[in-house]
């Protein structure tokens, strides 16, 4: 815990990017994984698309990929 505990002093401290170096961090997490849709494995596009905007809904990028999701699997758009 104390690398968690360094890295939430430094972040409080206004470190912006004191996460971003430690064990602690997934760059993946939140991010569309385009790379799914085009090998045509949509649930899993769908599923990518869903989470990166739940965690940044004002995104326009992650509103538009889940938009084109969306209409290849046939859903109403939201």
């Amino acid at each position: 815990l104390i690398p968690l505990h360094e890295s939430l002093g430094r972040f409080l401290q206004g470190d912006r990017k004191a996460f971003s170096s430690s064990q602690f961090y997934d760059p993946a997490i939140g991010s569309y994984d385009d790379q799914k849709r085009q090998n045509l494995q949509f649930d899993d596009a769908f599923e990518s698309a869903t989470r990166a905007t739940a965690l940044n809904p004002n995104e326009p990028s992650s509103r538009h990929n889940l938009a084109i999701i969306q209409s290849q699997l046939g859903q109403p758009l939201e």
